[in-house]
């Protein structure tokens, strides 16, 4: 008679917890889920790098990059290229480029996971069409616009538009 109540405290303790391993599951999404999370972090880390070559090339270039020197540049840059070359977000990534403007341009991503992380830049540089938050993603094609003013500082925008305005007739 006194085995009986430890056997129901024992099937007790083992049915919380297998409720909380089903639980723990269901929010975490298990280990499929966190491969996603993983491959949504390369992503977003590979864009974060194209974004800045983009603005790199804008700089020796004084224009934005057309496609193809887009994926030159990519091609040709060693940590871009060994970081993502064998991944399969490599081939999104050389086409993850558009030019929508003189100074405006558009970067995508497939991503699996919808995530809305609290804004991890400072408070004055916001969330916006120019400067936008690569880790704030739906869980499909996403496409982020920005403005290459967004990157470069107010004084080597002053030192172009001098520039620009110098050598117009």
């Amino acid at each position: 008679m006194c085995n009986i109540p430890r056997f129901y405290l024992g099937l007790g303790l083992a049915a919380i917890g297998l409720v909380t391993l089903i639980v723990g599951l269901a929010l975490g999404g298990g280990p499929g889920y966190a491969r996603k999370q993983a491959r949504d972090q390369r992503r977003t880390e590979a864009l974060m790098n194209a974004n800045g070559e983009i603005v790199s090339l804008y700089t020796q270039n004084n224009r934005l990059p057309d496609t193809t020197e887009y994926r030159e540049r990519l091609e040709g840059i060693g940590y871009i290229r060994d970081r993502f070359k064998e991944t399969e977000i490599w081939d999104e990534l050389l086409t993850a480029y558009r030019p929508t403007g003189a100074e405006t341009y558009e970067l995508c991503g497939d991503f699996e996971t919808n995530t809305r992380v609290p804004q991890q830049y400072p408070r004055d540089l916001k969330q916006s069409e120019e400067f936008p938050d690569f880790y704030s993603h739906l869980g499909e094609r996403t496409c982020f616009s920005a403005r290459i003013s967004a990157y470069i500082s107010n004084e080597a925008a002053e030192r172009r538009a001098n520039a620009a305005s110098s050598t117009t007739p």
